[in-house]
């Protein structure tokens, strides 16, 4: 088990951002074996038949959050409401929960590292005291859990005069195999007539991109969202990632979103 405390971090749970005045973060595996030694073997002979890790989190946080551009909804109002039961079904989420944490600084930067995952758990919020608020956070992971790169953390305004937005080089390796990211789009604020914002990963083998070739894009959001994604292949000559932002719309528009971005390859 890793485990990791500090103050200011980021915490991003699908579509919410949540500032961690606070934080004690472990990270588990969970492994089930065949049951067929005899007792008193070494752990390491035993046949391992799958594993799964877990993302815990204790944290204490401003008692007066609420979810960004939702002034009237408490943050586990929104965790329950569309992460544990779906407001238009009424029926439980099947859909993973995209888990992003970024532990160095609570005013993080592109380049800078970040760690992602998803999968489906249960949180609690504490009354507050003393101007805070706790909050206990538990999932067990469907997917790899990585360190990666933050490729976009930053208010992306788009227009109808300038509808593109090609984010900064980072410094990310390219993929001997696979590369996996995770999307949040934490605020969504448009102005006229506005389609959608599409989120692509570009790679090259320089910092200016000459001759940029996308690599992963998400799906289009309409609204505040989230997305974990992977996607196979193989570029290692490549030596640089960067995040492009492109809004569609009629007539005079713009859309700010606030984005997140991290990626990893391997």
């Amino acid at each position: 088990m890793a485990k990791i405390r500090g103050n200011k971090a980021r915490f991003y749970i699908d579509e919410e951002d949540i500032y961690l005045k606070s934080f004690e973060f472990d990270h588990g595996m969970e492994v089930t074996t065949v049951d067929a030694s005899v007792y008193g073997d070494e752990f390491d002979s035993f046949e391992p038949i799958k594993a799964r890790g877990t993302f815990n989190i204790q944290a204490r946080i401003v008692d007066d959050y609420r979810a960004p551009g939702d002034v009237a909804d408490q943050l586990l109002d929104k965790f329950f409401h569309g992460r544990i039961i779906d407001p238009g079904t009424g029926l439980v989420v099947t859909t993973p929960a995209v888990l992003s944490m970024i532990l160095s600084t609570n005013t993080p930067a592109e380049g800078g590292d970040g760690i992602f995952t998803r999968g489906y758990g249960n949180m609690g919020i504490n009354p507050a005291r003393d101007g805070l608020a706790s909050i206990r956070a538990q999932f067990t992971e469907t997917g790899p859990i990585h360190r990666g790169k933050i490729l976009r953390v930053a208010d992306v305004t788009l227009t109808d005069l300038a509808p593109t937005d090609n984010g900064p080089a980072v410094a990310l390796a390219g993929a001997a195999n696979y590369i996996r990211s995770s999307l949040h789009i934490v605020k969504y604020n448009i102005t006229g007539s506005v389609t959608d914002v599409t989120a692509k990963i570009q790679s090259d083998d320089a910092s200016g991109f000459p001759s940029p070739t996308d690599r992963l894009t998400f799906a289009a959001a309409t609204a505040r969202t989230k997305e974990w994604k992977e996607v196979l292949g193989a570029w290692s000559a490549e030596t640089h990632h960067r995040l492009v932002l492109t809004g569609t719309g009629t007539g005079s528009w713009s859309v700010t979103v606030g984005v997140v971005c991290i990626a990893a390859t391997g």
